[in-house]
């Protein structure tokens, strides 16, 4: 993890970009995931129109949003932006407590409805979060392999039980990995 957090941002941050998210609370997202679920159940990526008609109430330039987490899909032509990054993102950057953003994430990230996480959907949130961020933030993004090798450690670190689970208040305990 060292190598990953030692890297310098590629150009500079957009301050006004983050402080747009800054403002905002995990509550205004609620509009957009509706969105999400209503129009877009299916997508997991999302175009500039569709990122437009999903985010535009949220974020005030959300084309500049859209190009700081845009990239280049697989065997496509077209840019795209990841929604699960940019949830990650919107809700890692926003105004609450760090509490109140890994409840979020955590809930976000248990698929199957459990109430606790499994370690694919923890590689699912390391993947989303760093990813995300990383793009967001101009730094370099780090390999899937990478992120999983690092999810999978933290996993074993914090899965002291062996339950092959996690639940939430064990994910605070993020020094343990």
């Amino acid at each position: 993890m060292g190598t990953l957090l030692s890297k310098k941002s590629e150009k500079p941050v957009n301050q006004e970009l983050v402080e747009g998210i800054r403002i905002r609370k995990l509550a205004d997202l609620q509009y957009c995931i509706e969105i999400i679920q209503r129009d877009y159940p299916t997508h997991t990526c999302v175009n500039r129109t569709e990122f437009e008609d999903i985010f535009c109430s949220m974020l005030e330039d959300y084309e500049a949003y859209f190009n700081n987490l845009c990239f280049m899909g697989e065997g496509s032509d077209e840019e795209t932006v990841d929604l699960y990054e940019c949830l990650a993102v919107l809700s890692m950057l926003c105004g609450d407590t760090f509490e109140k953003k890994m409840g979020y994430l955590f809930s976000m990230f248990d698929f199957d409805l459990s109430g606790t996480i499994e370690k694919c959907e923890l590689v699912l949130t390391f993947q989303s979060v760093v990813r995300g961020l990383s793009r967001f933030l101009h730094f370099p993004v780090p390999s899937l392999e990478f992120l999983e090798n690092i999810a999978e450690t933290c996993f074993l670190a914090i899965d002291k039980d062996f339950s092959k689970t996690i639940e939430y208040p064990h994910v605070l305990c993020v020094d343990t990995c």
